[in-house]
């Protein structure tokens, strides 16, 4: 039995509404708790998922500040450290996606 395009469709569309209901969710915990790193970078993540490398670089751009911010004041800053450098490598990925999107960009632009 093939599968029919409605049930592809509806299976497509549901995979957004999960990515949608994750999204306002971590909306939601970053307006509770504006200083918890961990928000930022798990919406970060989820936005490179999604595609929007420029908005997951001001995510995790934000969390690294605020991870670095708590392993200043920590006695023993382990967890903050982990969650600078996840922001980091989040940063690294999000960054490299935006210069080739721009350079596929331009590459479009000129031919």
């Amino acid at each position: 039995m093939s599968v029919s395009l409605w049930d592809r469709l509806r299976a497509a569309f549901a995979g957004h509404e999960l990515y949608a209901a994750r999204i306002d969710a971590l909306n939601e915990a970053i307006e509770r708790y504006p200083t918890d790193a961990a928000n930022y970078i798990l919406r970060g993540e989820l936005l490179l998922e999604l595609g929007d490398a420029e908005a997951a670089a001001r995510d995790f751009q934000r969390a690294e500040s605020l991870a670095l911010a708590q392993l200043t004041q920590d006695d023993w800053g382990v967890v903050a450290q982990t969650m600078r450098d996840r922001a980091l490598a989040g940063l690294q990925t999000a960054q490299r996606l935006t210069k080739d999107k721009n350079t596929q960009d331009d590459d479009h632009a000129v031919k």
